[in-house]
């Protein structure tokens, strides 16, 4: 009959006591290759170390310009809830963000961070005389 007592296949190290020799060695190159990993993932795409680095959530050119650009979400958020967007001239807008990824005669829009499936975009909107009239964070 059964006691419902289950022994381990392999016994275990008594209490206090340090793994052995044999555990390091059978983890070390499960190790070796996680460290190969990260090196070949940072040789390959080496802006995404810069992703692991947390972005200051208060907009400043400065740190606008020394974050990467996926890192921008609460920074460009910050911009349009603190500073006087509406009405600002076009240069001026890049005067604090500078040149923007993409845009038009009536739209700048610049990159601020990365989804799962797709990028979250600072779109600003001008008039017809360059003011702003609309600035706000969009998912593509």
């Amino acid at each position: 009959m059964d006691s419902g007592h289950f022994e381990p296949a392999v016994p275990a190290e008594p209490p206090g006591k340090r793994p052995g020799r044999r555990t390091f060695l059978l983890n070390l190159p499960a190790a070796a290759g996680v460290a190969a990993g990260a090196f070949l993932l940072y040789a390959t795409f080496p802006e995404w170390s810069s992703l692991l680095v947390s972005a200051p959530p208060r907009f400043t050119p400065e740190a606008w310009r020394s974050v990467h650009r996926y890192r921008r979400e609460a920074m460009a958020r910050d911009f349009i809830e603190r500073y006087p967007v509406i009405g600002m001239g076009r240069e001026v807008v890049v005067g604090l963000l500078g040149q923007p990824e993409r845009g038009n005669a009536t739209r700048i829009e610049y990159t601020v961070a990365l989804t799962a499936a797709d990028y979250l975009v600072l779109t600003i909107e001008f008039d017809g005389t360059g003011q702003v009239i609309r600035a706000y964070v969009r998912q593509t």
